[in-house]
């Protein structure tokens, strides 16, 4: 599709004499103008990117990176929230054989539940590097909840997956 945008763009030159530069600046400005109008928020960290030669057309958005999160978060399925009685932005405890984190719930349906042997089984989602002992705001890590392993000869950690159990903090 995008190759037939910018053969067309090539025809209405040909046909009206409308200069291609000029209509290109106009797409822009009209591509941005919808999307600030369904996103605010994004003021003037969007740019339309209408690539010729390549025959491309993206729309970027440039993000800040940031150097900490203050309040640690848990993605937890639907199903889930109902199962353990958690809403959406309550505190829960994530605990494993080898430590806890406390964290703010988010409740999404990006994740759902899968069968594995009959049974049903949740999958959560947590920031894996997240903050460490200095400095002190910045909360816990999954890393604590997470075992040691690693493969020997690539020396590539296999910590990422792992079982935990979450459990609503009483208030």
């Amino acid at each position: 599709m995008n190759a037939e945008f910018f053969d067309a763009v090539a025809d209405i030159e040909k046909e009206k004499g409308i200069p291609r530069e000029y209509m290109y600046e106009k797409i822009r400005q009209a591509m941005l103008t919808a999307f600030r109008k369904d996103t605010p928020d994004c003021e003037d960290n969007v740019e339309v990117i209408l690539d010729e030669a390549k025959k491309k057309i993206e729309m970027v958005v440039k993000k800040t990176v940031v150097e900490r999160v203050i309040d640690p978060y848990v993605e937890i399925s639907e199903e889930l929230a109902k199962e353990k009685g958690i809403a959406n932005g309550e505190k829960v405890r994530i605990s494993s054989a080898r430590g806890t984190v406390d964290a703010v719930a988010m409740v999404t349906v990006r994740l759902t539940p899968f069968k594995c042997g009959g049974k049903t089984v949740h999958q959560v989602g947590m920031t894996f590097n997240y903050g460490w002992l200095q400095p002190k705001e910045c909360g816990d890590t999954a890393n604590l909840l997470s075992p040691m392993v690693g493969d020997a000869n690539s020396m590539t950690p296999e910590y990422k997956a792992f079982m935990v159990n979450i459990d609503k903090i009483k208030a």
